[in-house]
């Protein structure tokens, strides 16, 4: 099997599909980590790796967020 372009780095690497979940994925399309939204694009694991990360160290941001989104799918469903 040969190496396939990582999506992310663009490298000839092994790549595979990875797995993130659809809130997850949003938020590294948001914050610009990644620039697409087929989220089964192939990746290296370098680049899942550090994608992980980032959503790690942000995750109080990923929890403000999702709180705000929700309030307001909330408030606009009361008002209607």
């Amino acid at each position: 099997m040969g190496a396939k372009c990582c999506a992310v780095c663009s490298k000839q690497k092994k790549s595979i599909s990875r797995e993130f979940s659809s809130t997850a994925w949003s938020v590294l399309v948001a914050w610009e980590e990644v620039s697409f939204t087929d989220h089964e694009s192939p990746m290296c694991e370098e680049c899942y790796w550090d994608l992980r990360e980032v959503l790690i160290d942000r995750s109080k941001e990923i929890d403000g967020l999702v709180g705000r989104v929700f309030t307001q799918s909330s408030d606009s469903k009361v008002a209607v």
